[in-house]
């Protein structure tokens, strides 16, 4: 039996603009919002078995009505290629995403409330494949590991954890360690809050997908969604997809005494260029600071 892919993105927060754009660019055509439609073209392009989404997918309550048409498209989107929409509440968004949740189809809030929920992809038999097992921010902040009240069984199938934490040993975002993590019996921990990405883990990942769209130049490198291909033993490979259309980068250039006009102008153009070949292949507007 073929793996299962799941494609994994955190931190969207629909709602926001890229900042620090050059005026001749359209902040919509690099907005999150924009991000988001284009996830969903990459899913059903790739076919893959389902889609989740670690946190802040809206970036605070009063960015609603924006956030609904495009998060209500995307729904029905997947849900026509039969791929599930999965996704927990993060501090920012805790208050809206339940709204959301309840007035759009086919998008499955886990945990709410601050307790532990699961949802299941099962084959054509109706037997589970893998386990989404998730848990939602119940308000603005979360003082306590969240894996405190971890409640699932573990019946075999392999778990894949989504949760919004910042790892961490003490914090208001609901801090957890990345040992309990390693040790919980998952197959990978996909979490949000954090924008740039990261693994803290390996075997088994514990992996911070970051902002699918960075959203200023603090939130460097490559971003976008990463693919997690997930075997019937539980084992996993992870996939970085590149598929960001901004990058900001910072460029450090030497412009001491001892150097000409020329010298700083090459010395320029040679970072530059190193951080064009730093880019994922979807980049369409590099931001150099």
């Amino acid at each position: 039996m073929t793996s299962l892919e799941v494609l994994c993105t955190a931190d969207l927060h629909i709602g926001r603009r890229p900042s620090r754009l050059p005026d001749r660019f359209d902040p919509a055509e690099f907005s999150p919002r924009q991000a988001w439609t284009d996830l969903a073209e990459t899913a059903v392009s790739r076919d893959v078995d389902a889609v989740v989404v670690a946190g802040d997918l809206v970036d605070s309550e009063n960015r609603y009505a924006e956030a609904f048409g495009a998060v209500e498209s995307v729904a029905t989107t997947l849900a026509e290629a039969e791929i599930p929409l999965v996704a927990v509440a993060g501090n920012h968004d805790a208050d809206v995403l339940p709204n959301l949740a309840d007035a759009i189809d086919h998008l499955q809030l886990l945990g709410r409330n601050g307790t532990w929920e699961r949802q299941s992809l099962t084959d054509a038999d109706g037997d589970s494949r893998l386990h989404l097992d998730g848990w939602s921010f119940p308000g603005r902040y979360y003082y306590e590991s969240p894996l405190a009240t971890y409640d699932l069984d573990d019946d075999g199938v392999p778990r894949l954890g989504l949760v919004h934490a910042d790892i961490s040993d003490e914090d208001r975002y609901a801090p957890v360690a990345v040992d309990d993590l390693a040790t919980s019996g998952h197959a990978a921990w996909i979490l949000g809050h954090l924008h740039v990405p990261e693994t803290r883990h390996d075997n088994p990942p514990v992996l911070y997908p970051g902002s699918l769209q960075p959203l200023d130049p603090s939130e460097t490198g490559n971003h976008g969604a990463w693919l997690l291909s997930i075997g019937t033993d539980g084992t996993v490979d992870t996939e970085p997809l590149g598929s960001a259309t901004l990058h900001y980068e910072e460029v450090t250039v030497s412009t001491s005494h001892e150097k000409g006009f020329h010298d700083i102008v090459d010395a320029t153009h040679e970072q530059l260029r190193g951080a064009v070949t730093e880019c994922g292949p979807e980049t369409a507007l590099l931001a150099v600071n």
